[in-house]
């Protein structure tokens, strides 16, 4: 009888981590674009500019922030004024006193809650136009205070934000840097004079809802 000689054992768990360990060397060798990359990442620019320049950055990022928050504000709280006007001055003048009312607390805007001051001075038989008239001063005070807080933030926030971009161009920083900052800037300075124009668009309204009810 002739016996051939048996052919080793193929161990195949053996194989594949040899060649996971073959495939992970050539890898290995490949230079990491993220780690080349890393040097010059907005962050490392930011740092790269000189002290503060973090602080900068991050207080830019804030002002922008708190401009988005306060115009998302002002727009969910937005009504059709002039239309809610003429809704309410034709419930009055059918006696339906009351469903005024309840449109107007169905809303949080500024001028709907004045005008609800008045129906409310209206149905205890008070002159609702002085009731509105004065509570009127209260009410633009307490708003004008937020809305000057809203754009002294803006305006800090847009000085810091032009004095990191000046520094970091005398540094020579990346495209990256340089059109993020821009567009940063421009987007405050747009959302600043949309908060500002609103807060004038209130005031009128404030005052046209004041001379609705007799």
């Amino acid at each position: 009888m002739c016996y051939l000689p048996r052919k080793p054992a193929y161990n195949s768990s053996v194989a594949l981590i040899s060649d996971w360990h073959t495939v992970w060397q050539l890898l290995s060798a490949i230079p990491h674009e993220e780690e080349a990359h890393e040097a010059h990442s907005l962050f490392g620019e930011v740092a790269a500019i000189g002290s503060f320049a973090f602080a900068q950055f991050m207080g830019l990022i804030l002002g922008l922030g708190f401009q988005v928050i306060w115009l998302m504000r002002d727009i969910t709280r937005r009504v059709n004024v002039t239309a809610l006007g003429e809704m309410v001055k034709k419930l009055v003048d059918a006696g339906n006193t009351e469903r005024a009312m309840k449109l107007c607390a169905a809303t949080n805007a500024p001028a709907a809650m004045i005008l609800r001051v008045g129906l409310e001075a209206l149905s205890r038989k008070l002159n609702p136009r002085e009731a509105m008239r004065e509570l009127l001063p209260k009410y633009l005070k307490v708003m004008r205070s937020g809305y000057r807080g809203t754009l002294i933030i803006g305006v800090i926030a847009f000085a810091e934000g032009l004095s990191l971009f000046a520094r970091g161009m005398k540094k020579g920083v990346g495209e990256e840097f340089t059109t993020l900052m821009l567009i940063m800037l421009g987007a405050l300075a747009i959302l600043g004079t949309l908060n500002a124009i609103r807060w004038g668009r209130i005031q009128r309204e404030l005052e046209y809802v004041c001379e609705l009810l007799a």
